[in-house]
């Protein structure tokens, strides 16, 4: 069941056309968002984005932008200790553990 989640997130990350300034901003870090697994994708409905995005050499980035002013993020920081998104992406969590 988590897996299907992360599957789904990724497809629409990699496929759905209103993600692709999230794609070309997730490769301007140097990340190819065709390779890479969305595990954690939230959003506010007042423009807020956030993520967590797992790379294929098994990094963990978070992510956060705000659409309604720049397509650019606001926050990107690779994760060290899980425990640091634990509380804002708990599924995201159990899918990298699932992963590694």
């Amino acid at each position: 069941m988590l897996k299907d989640e992360m599957n789904e997130l990724t497809e629409l990350l990699r496929t759905e056309p209103i993600l692709e300034d999230l794609r070309r901003a997730i490769l301007a870090h140097g990340i190819d968002p065709n390779t890479a697994k969305l595990v954690g994708f939230i959003e506010n409905g007042e423009g807020l984005e956030a993520g967590v995005l797992f790379s294929p050499d098994m990094r963990c980035f978070e992510f956060e932008r705000n659409v309604l002013k720049s397509t650019h993020f606001v926050v990107w920081r690779e994760i060290l200790d899980l425990a640091d998104i634990e509380g804002k992406f708990p599924t995201a969590v159990a899918i990298i553990h699932l992963l590694k």
